[in-house]
């Protein structure tokens, strides 16, 4: 049993500082349950621990045993919608693995705006395109290399406006090219910056392409 449940909702993180939560996790039938080994999706920058629940966290909860997992973001976690794993691995011989969803939206000194592309009924014979604003704060320059992105969609970053009247504003231009093969395109954009205490970018992508 995990307590309060599967999914470990963060909400808000800074990615200039950590942020921790706590989850319980025993089993009813093996009190002495032990936890073996835990495992994250992202190793380095989301950590968890496992310690006995204390004598007064049993006895709140009204449990014979038990172990608590700290779950911790630390500082450089990529910016944007965070949807990660953890993997909880026991001795019980009918549940011998746990997995915990942990979700949130990581902020810091850039800005993105909206936080996902998401394009419906595009027409293959037409294709598509969005804009998604970069807002540096203080209006301080940065440079941006894209490192990943969908197959099938063209993604380029420049500076908002070419005079330099609007600094600290870049656009992030999404094209979905006429002829794109009919389909459902989800996956993650991911920019590199060089900005200071900020690592990458993640914007999530849905678009669906139509025939036609």
């Amino acid at each position: 049993m995990i307590m309060p449940g599967e999914m470990v909702d963060l909400r808000s993180v800074d990615v200039q500082d950590s942020k921790g939560v706590d989850v319980a996790v025993y089993s009813e039938d093996r009190p002495d349950m032990k936890i073996t080994k835990i495992l994250t999706s992202k190793p380095g920058l989301l950590v968890a621990e496992a310690t006995p629940m204390t004598p007064e966290e049993l006895e709140r909860a009204q449990l014979k045993g038990g172990q608590r997992i700290h779950i911790n973001v630390r500082p450089g976690f990529p910016i944007g919608t965070m949807r990660e794993e953890v993997v909880v691995e026991t001795d019980h011989p009918q549940r011998p693995e746990v997995k915990l969803t942990v979700v949130g939206s990581v902020a810091g000194p850039i800005s993105v705006l909206p936080e996902r592309v998401r394009l419906v009924n595009v027409k293959s014979s037409e294709g598509a395109s969005k804009e998604i604003t970069l807002l540096v704060r203080g209006g301080k320059t940065a440079n941006f290399e894209i490192v990943h992105k969908p197959e099938h969609i063209v993604v380029a970053v420049e500076a908002a406006d070419a005079a330099g009247d609007r600094k600290g504003r870049y656009l992030v231009k999404v094209d979905v090219p006429k002829g794109t093969t009919p389909g459902y395109i989800e996956d993650t954009i991911v920019i590199k910056s060089d900005f200071p205490d900020v690592g990458e970018l993640k914007i999530p992508v849905n678009i669906l392409v139509s025939a036609g």
